[in-house]
This record gives C-alpha cells, structure tokens and sequence, in this order.
C-alpha cells in the first residue's frame, strides 16, 4: 500500500503542486517587476503632466499680472494726464485773471 514508512504520501500531486507554485511564484516576480515598471512610467506621467499644468498656471498667472500691471499703468496716465489738463487750465485761469486784473496799470504805465 501507498503511505508506507519513509513513501510521501501522494508524491506526484506534490511534486505537481510544487512545480505548480514555483512556475508562478517565477512568473509573480516578474510579474511585480513589471507591474513596478508600469506604475513607475504611470507617476513618471503623472508628474510630467502636473509640470507642464504648472508651467501653464504659471505663464497664465504671469500674463495676467502682466495685463492687469499695464492696465493700471495706462489707468495712472490717463489720470496723470487729466491731472496735468486740469493744473493747466487751472493755471491758465489763474494768469488771466492777473493779466486781467493788472491790464489797466499795464496800459497805463505804457501810455506814460
């Protein structure tokens, strides 16, 4: 009978279970490296993407700014220049009315 002292017992399902496991335990390892060098590539992607979004953000953030400082900038010069307007006429009224006010003893004194 089978199973006798010192026999396996079922030694070929055994064997067939260990070559079994061993061929897939091959096949795992390579398996894990594969899968490892698949998600290396993935996050290698991953973090090109999120660098080139970032870039962009970023160009963007910078027109933006840069849009938004020459606005301002064109905002001040109107304002400037309105400011510069309103002084000259200002100014203008002003030499008017002493031209005005001192007409009469200028022509005096050139009549004189």
């Amino acid at each position: 009978p089978s199973g006798g002292a010192g026999a396996p017992l079922h030694s070929s399902g055994a064997n067939e279970y260990f070559n079994s496991n061993s061929a897939n335990s091959a096949n795992s390892a390579n398996g894990n490296n594969s899968w490892k060098d698949e998600e290396y590539s993935n996050h290698a992607a991953a973090a090109a993407k999120l660098e080139a979004r970032l870039r962009s953000q970023q160009h963007s953030n910078l027109l933006l700014a840069s849009t938004i400082a020459s606005s301002i900038e064109r905002g001040l010069d109107r304002e400037l220049h309105a400011e510069l307007v309103r002084q000259g006429k200002d100014a203008q009224g002003v030499i008017s009315k002493i031209c005005h006010d001192h007409s009469e003893d200028f022509l005096e004194s050139v009549g004189k």
